[in-house]
This record gives structure tokens, sequence and C-alpha cells, in this order.
């Protein structure tokens, strides 16, 4: 039986070019590119070009900036913890952080854990009640020693984008020395990422949100960004991670990002026709729905949908019988009491989270797959 697949959100699957690309460091190329020898040199040749490659795509000038990681969750980790531990063994008391509500949880959980330690105080901006984190908002929460505001590019529950340039610009009207990160991982299939004119300080990518394979995953920040390693041990990636490159899955990272950067306007056009598509069936069906957040400001490889006749649980559950795969919100918080937290923060209200579904779309995607999808909800709405 066929299966239908829109949870790209939460992953993607790997392209043939990006499978093809990895293959010869799984093979001839296999040597550790911290080794003397040839071998090791050939590998860390192919390793050095893939990091400038890396550099051109997101506009950065110098690719010793960009530290590889294995994945997103360990980017932020590393530049919240970092430059929280860093402040606190230079000046031996707590600092303060800034970050929105709706954040990802790998951010929202990292700030907790060094409040708990009483290494940092946070400040978690609320959404207006479209999703959108206004930049004054963020700007009003600054303090003389707020050293750094972290704000999500793309919200991986409703789609919205956040106006990071803007949002830097305050920040940096009401204090030059804070720094400004954003977790951009969803970004890459659809918009313009630059770290040039996002304007901002430390950047994550994740690989496997883009075609890329799992393991693989980068962290920017600016050489004034001071960090506290995380990892300790030999001197890769700049010190900051110790540990041998995973080489394989660094190269398809890089390939994956590449093509996504080239496809990117094809595929904004062709996923905002599926999200077009897919409002219109509904309608057509007599689908009684709401858009979650502000629709003119949101990635159209996102869309979350209030469907107030069924808990998110049981529209999943049915679908998920007709191998159709949706989710209720971020992968990372499926089983939370709440799944849709950005949901509830956006509107203040429990029932219109747990009544929420997250709709993703892919390459593979097509107007086909959307005409099962509706069939399958007006089945059980």
């Amino acid at each position: 039986m066929h299966e239908f697949y829109f949870d790209y959100a939460a992953t993607t699957p790997l392209l043939p070019e990006v499978k093809n690309v990895m293959r010869p460091y799984e093979g001839e190329l296999f040597a550790n590119p911290s080794s003397a020898h040839k071998a090791g040199q050939r590998a860390l040749a192919a390793f050095d070009s893939t990091r400038e490659t890396v550099a051109r795509l997101i506009h950065v000038e110098n690719e010793k900036d960009i530290i590889f990681t294995s994945c997103a969750t360990e980017s932020n980790n590393m530049v919240l913890k970092g430059v929280a531990y860093d402040y606190f063994l230079n000046y031996k008391k707590p600092t303060h952080m800034v970050s929105s509500s709706i954040d990802h949880p790998s951010v929202i959980e990292t700030l907790r854990d060094l409040e708990k330690q009483r290494i940092i105080e946070v400040t978690c901006i609320d959404p207006g009640k479209n999703g959108y984190m206004h930049p004054q908002s963020i700007a009003d929460a600054i303090r003389k020693e707020t050293i750094l505001v972290s704000v999500h590019h793309v919200n991986s529950e409703t789609g919205n984008i956040q106006p990071i340039a803007e949002i830097t610009k305050a920040v940096k009207e009401k204090n030059k020395n804070c720094f400004v990160h954003t977790d951009a991982s969803q970004s890459p299939l659809t918009e313009r990422v630059s770290v040039k004119e996002l304007g901002v300080d430390a950047l994550t990518l994740s690989s496997h949100k883009i075609y890329g394979p799992k393991g693989a995953a980068l962290l920017y920040k600016k050489p004034s960004v001071r960090m506290t390693r995380l990892i300790s041990g030999s001197d890769q990636e700049d010190g900051f991670r110790a540990g041998t490159e995973n080489m394989s899955a660094i190269v398809g990272f890089c390939k994956a990002l590449e093509i996504a950067t080239t496809r990117q306007k094809e595929i904004k056009e062709k996923f905002f026709t599926l999200q077009n598509i897919l409002r219109k069936e509904l309608n057509t069906q007599k689908i009684k729905y709401e858009v979650n957040g502000d629709i003119g400001a949101q990635s159209p490889k996102i869309i979350s949908l209030f469907f107030p006749a069924k808990i998110a649980q049981e529209v999943l559950v049915f679908l998920d019988s007709k191998n159709i795969f949706i989710s209720a919100g971020s992968a990372c918080k499926a089983r939370a009491p709440i799944p849709s937290e950005s949901v509830y923060r956006i509107y203040n209200d429990r029932m219109r989270a747990l009544h929420s579904v997250r709709i993703s779309f892919g390459y593979e995607t097509s107007y086909y797959h959307i005409g099962i999808l509706v069939n399958a909800l007006k089945e059980i709405l």
C-alpha cells in the first residue's frame, strides 16, 4: 500500500545526489582528516573544500567561523551554554538571555537548565496573535547585562518566519554588546539564509531537514562570540568540538544545502501552490478549519491547521491507519501534554493547541497527495 508523507518538517529522506557524494567517504576516502599521511591529507583537502562551499552558500567571510556538529540541538546547546559558561567563569556572576516562548525545545530547555544552575536569568517573550515576534518586544526585554538573544528563524510548528534582521537591529541599538543567535534549521528549502543579511552573530543549520543525512549540522559564530567548549579532547573544529569528524555526513550536508539553495525559488513556488490547493480543497469539502498564525508571513513548507471537530490525536491516528503521516507539532515534543506549544502560546488556548495539526511539504509532495489527504480528512471531520 502506498504511503503519503506530510511530515517533512520533522525530517526528510536522502536525495540520490547526496547519497552519491557521500559514498566515496565511506569507501576509498575513509581516512581520518586529522592523520598526517597522504590518505588523511586527501580527506582533509576534501573536508576543507566542503567547509569553503558551505561558507559561500550562507555568506560567511571566513570558513573557520563554521563549526560542524552532529545536530541542531547540539549546535544550540553549544552556543547557549558556551556563551553562558564563558561569562560566568570570567565574571563570577549570572548573566541574562532572551528568547521567544515559541522557540525550539533545544533552545528553551537549554535556557531553563542554565537558569536552574543559576548561570543565567531568562526572559521568554510571547508572540503576538499572529505568531509574530515583534522586534520592539525583544528589544524591550534587553538589559545592560543581557549577553545573548536567540529567536527561531522559521518556527517548526506553525511555519511563521520571524524578522531576524529587524530583531538584530533592534537588539544592537539597545545593547551593542548583546549577541544574536537564530536557529534556521527549517529555512533553507524556502528561505534565503545569509548571515550577512540577517546580521546575526551565530546561526544554526541542520542537515536532515534539507534532504541531507542525519548526524550533521553546523554552528556559525563570529570570532567575537566567546564560548567555553563543551566537548574536550583534540583540536578539531578550531578547538570547539573534539572528536573525529563525520566526513560522509558533512559532505552530504554540504551537497543538500547546495541543492536547496539552487532550487529554492522553484520549490518555494511549488509549496505555495500546494498550500493554496490544500486550503481550497478543504473549503470545497466544507471542512471547518482555521490556519494558525499569519498565513501571509509563513514559510510555504509548513502549515498549522486548527480543526474544531476533532482533537489532533484522533486525526493523526485515523490518518495513520490510511498510511497518511502528519504531526501535531514539533517531533521533539510529540508526546508532550500540549503537542503544539507554539499554538498554545500564540492563542493562549489549550483546546486550540490540542485540536491543531502540522502539515509539511517536501520535494516529493504532489497535487495527487493533497487530494488523498483532503479526502481522508473529510472522512474523519
